[in-house]
């Protein structure tokens, strides 16, 4: 049974489709599952996954995650929490390493610890009855349940929720290939009586904006503790070095008529950016808001900025990550490779093997090179 970003591939309401003909999209899930139980459709059966296809965490990080399931049958459906899973944890190597889950524990929500060593990790649920031999029930005991899978990457400076949904500049959203993570920085104000907090683990973001451009409009999630007066955002700056990694000193700044609460809970803040553009070598002014009292004013996340540099294209060719001239399976594999953490790439590889452009390699791009090669597609999405 094939099935499309984790549930039944309706071709129209009331018609369902198996191998007959399914419409794919750029970004599409594609999952296939074999069912020993034939009556899976009318009988329990499922097409599950997890809340997400893909989590980020620390060493040892302690994570709560969801998992859910889409109906088998023509009707009308949506995903629903869903129990009966048993959920493994497996390493690069697909070697299984415990068990985070039992189906008969009856919970859709289950919380885990991440693995204390860095790399890439695979979380799948299975069904508890795939170890079933036949029997004389008719088969309505075996296997119905397709799996749920997705990568748990670990990592001492991984991203986790980001803050804010978009950066938009004069209306426009910019593309995520211009907004960068860069890792975790701890900030503190030390050296000033009044004032010895020190934050620890605040996310950094670097971002490309057009020549020219004097502000930003961030928007943050619905939820984010923003320190602000009606209009007037708080927030502070500092002087960050090439690569920081300890302590950097903190001054207060205020972002007047910078704030507004939107009706779907979300917040935008205009921020300015003439200030904060990387220098040439490498050290920026960096700024972030800060949250309230209650929260104990902490740093939301820094921001650092550049001007796109104008009529320029980056000498890349998408796709073609080893530099043969030629965008075939090998360059697909060595993205793989890399992202089970088996191959190192360089800085010019990375850039090949971004096909996606949203600024970061894993096995997304793998997987376009993949449909490139195979004469699914005819370009990239960063070539769009």
């Amino acid at each position: 049974m094939y099935y499309r970003n984790h549930c039944f591939p309706y071709m129209s309401p009331g018609w369902g489709s198996t191998s007959d003909y399914i419409v794919l999209s750029d970004g599409d899930t594609w999952d296939v599952a074999m069912f020993s139980n034939w009556s899976f459709y009318s009988s329990g059966g499922a097409f599950t996954r997890f809340d997400k296809d893909e989590y980020n965490a620390r060493p040892g990080m302690e994570m709560t995650i969801s998992s859910q399931a889409y109906g088998t049958t023509f009707e009308g459906s949506d995903f629903y929490p869903f129990s009966n899973l048993d959920v493994f944890l497996y390493n690069d190597k697909w070697e299984q390493i415990e068990q985070y889950k039992e189906a008969a524990d009856g919970k859709s929500t289950f919380s885990f610890t991440a693995p204390t060593e860095e790399g890439t990790y695979y979380l799948v649920g299975m069904d508890p009855n795939r170890t079933i031999p036949k029997d004389d029930s008719g088969g309505t005991n075996y296997a119905k349940i397709a799996p749920a899978t997705a990568i748990l990457n670990v990592a001492a400076d991984a991203e986790l929720e980001r803050p804010f949904q978009s950066i938009s500049v004069n209306g426009t959203k910019l593309n995520a290939k211009n907004i960068s993570y860069e890792g975790i920085v701890t900030l503190g104000s030390e050296d000033n009586e009044e004032f010895k907090n020190v934050y620890e683990e605040i996310p950094k973001y670097h971002v490309i904006v057009p020549e020219g451009t004097e502000s930003v409009d961030i928007t943050y999630n619905e939820g984010v503790d923003i320190y602000h007066a009606d209009a007037t955002a708080y927030g502070y700056e500092t002087d960050l070095a090439v690569d920081v990694v300890s302590s950097a000193t903190i001054r207060s700044v205020t972002l007047k008529n910078s704030y507004k609460a939107n009706s779907d809970g979300t917040q935008t803040v205009t921020t300015p950016v003439t200030r904060y553009i990387r220098n040439a070598d490498g050290t920026a002014m960096a700024v972030t808001l800060e949250s309230s009292s209650t929260n104990n004013f902490r740093p939301v996340a820094l921001f650092t900025f550049e001007y796109a540099k104008a009529d320029t294209k980056p000498d890349v060719i998408y796709g073609d990550v080893n530099g043969d001239g030629i965008i075939n399976s090998t360059d697909a594999a060595i993205v793989y490779r890399s992202v089970n953490g088996r191959y190192t790439l360089t800085d010019s590889q990375k850039l090949s093997a971004d096909v996606n452009g949203d600024g970061a390699v894993n096995s997304t791009d793998a997987a376009l090179i993949y449909r490139y090669t195979n004469g699914k597609m005819s370009k990239f999405p960063a070539e769009s």
